[in-house]
């Protein structure tokens, strides 16, 4: 797990110019965080051990444990992600802000999966071996990119308002976990 917290220069209309020059382009970003003075940009993974033992149970035919294991994993990998949002709110709170909810690089139309290598960037994942792939996915796969405003009365989302506008929703077996 590993995270920064990075100074808002300005929000407009599709970007969020940030301190040191990087920009995000993103509406959904630019509207939901909207009066945020930083954000935070975090990552978290369980590794690449979990999924060269979930690889090899399947080329061992062991079809039911990998899917177990596989389902296993990502709750563990959910349930980190939270962890790292109660941090992040909690030197928010300290800093006598607010913290947003989190949201990933294409979970949603507006927050494109383009970003990622931004988010990857400005989090540090390279300090915890997190690279991009060219097919712009995360290595190890068991990880999770998150960024979320720290401001003055940030309107905070959960997981579960993310999976009514995830493009994932309609197939996703984790937003179960997520109804309230």
């Amino acid at each position: 797990t590993v995270y920064e917290i990075v100074e808002v220069d300005s929000i407009t209309p599709g970007r969020i110019n940030l301190h040191g020059g990087k920009t995000l382009f993103s509406p959904l970003l630019s509207h939901r965080l909207a009066g945020a003075e930083y954000m935070s940009f975090g990552v978290v993974t369980i590794g690449n051990a979990v999924a060269r033992t979930i690889s090899d149970w399947f080329a061992g035919g062991h079809h039911v444990k990998a899917f177990v294991l596989e389902e296993i994993a990502n709750a563990l990998l959910f349930r980190v992600s939270e962890k790292l949002h109660e941090l992040i709110e909690a030197e928010a709170t300290a800093m006598g802000l607010t913290v947003s909810g989190a949201v990933s690089p294409g979970d949603t139309d507006g927050f494109d999966i383009e970003q990622q290598k931004t988010v990857l960037l400005l989090a540090g994942a390279e300090t915890i071996g997190i690279n991009m792939t060219t097919t712009i996915q995360m290595n190890p796969v068991h990880s999770i990119s998150m960024v979320s405003g720290i401001g003055r009365n940030m309107k905070k989302w959960s997981r579960a308002d993310n999976c009514s506008i995830c493009r994932a929703r309609d197939k996703c077996v984790h937003r179960l976990n997520y109804q309230e």
